[in-house]
């Protein structure tokens, strides 16, 4: 299972997941064929074999891990929460590696993802894996993805919220939200709000060129010096396309809403970023902040 001790962040969940591998044959009517899975909280599990709703896994993390290579992944409403056994209890996230398409907004009963209402069928990510109300047990980061190169994988129909990644930048912390380090992943019809972030609140580009379509902010927050400032994106890899996507500016002048590292200023696909004012103006400087 490659790269599985990445999903699990040194969870030892091998023995886990061996009882869990099926030979069943998968429904191949995905996109470009791709077989999907299927991962519904309310299965009867206790985890599934992820070829049917009826037999449907109960976890994303354990699915994405499980079924390591291209495929879709369809998941049902509901609140997922990643989980680990050992080591920082705070390290388990949702990974999505290459040729992994998730999508949310399922009731559980749909036979085509054309039939999938995400606005009544909320599918959300949680890094609230502690004590309910306190965010410093929380997950550091709900999603990651673990691409490469031109490597690609879809996160789309989902919500996002309660990542808190309060380490020190130096000691890896980056966005509470999603942390994208390589390859091009697709983030479309994405809800984000309540994250944390050393870097950025809602997202991080370490590398990579990701591609954001209608990607909503609802608020979140970068955490300096103890202070919460607005800073909800902040990419510094290749290129990065945003398209249709709405970011709230709630901070001073001088807390940016989007900061720009070292990436080419004509690959700001900003045509259709729509950045919200409702304190000040928006903060710019030669960086890339806006």
């Amino acid at each position: 299972m490659r790269r599985l001790a990445h999903r699990f962040a040194g969870a030892a969940l091998l023995l886990l997941l061996s009882a869990v591998i099926s030979t069943a044959a998968h429904t191949t009517d995905g996109h470009a064929g791709l077989k999907i899975v299927y991962v519904d909280a309310d299965a009867p599990g206790p985890i599934g074999t992820g070829t049917s709703w009826d037999d449907a896994y109960t976890s994303p993390q354990v699915a994405l891990a499980v079924e390591d290579g291209p495929a879709e992944f369809w998941v049902a409403e509901g609140t997922y929460k990643p989980f680990g056994f050992f080591g920082d209890p705070r390290l388990p996230s949702f990974a999505i590696g290459p040729g992994q398409e998730v999508y949310g907004g399922f009731a559980g009963t749909e036979t085509a993802r054309d039939q999938r209402n995400v606005g009544n069928h909320r599918t959300t990510l949680s890094g609230d894996i502690g004590v309910a109300g306190p965010n410093t047990d929380n997950s550091y980061n709900v999603v990651r993805f673990l691409l490469s190169g031109g490597e690609t994988a879809v996160l789309d129909g989902v919500t996002i919220r309660g990542g808190y990644d309060d380490r020190a930048v130096a000691s890896g912390g980056t966005a509470g939200g999603i942390v994208v380090s390589g390859g091009q992943p697709l983030l479309r019809n994405i809800e984000i709000f309540g994250n944390v972030g050393a870097q950025a609140g809602a997202l991080y580009v370490g590398g990579g060129s990701p591609a954001l379509v209608k990607f909503l902010d609802g608020g979140n927050s970068r955490l300096f010096n103890g202070t919460l400032l607005n800073t909800v994106l902040h990419a510094g890899g290749d290129s990065i396309s945003i398209d249709q996507s709405y970011f709230a500016n709630r901070a001073p002048v001088d807390s940016p809403v989007l900061r720009f590292d070292h990436v080419p200023p004509a690959h700001h696909q900003r045509q259709s970023l729509r950045p919200h004012r409702e304190r000040g103006r928006q903060a710019a400087s030669p960086r890339g902040r806006v």
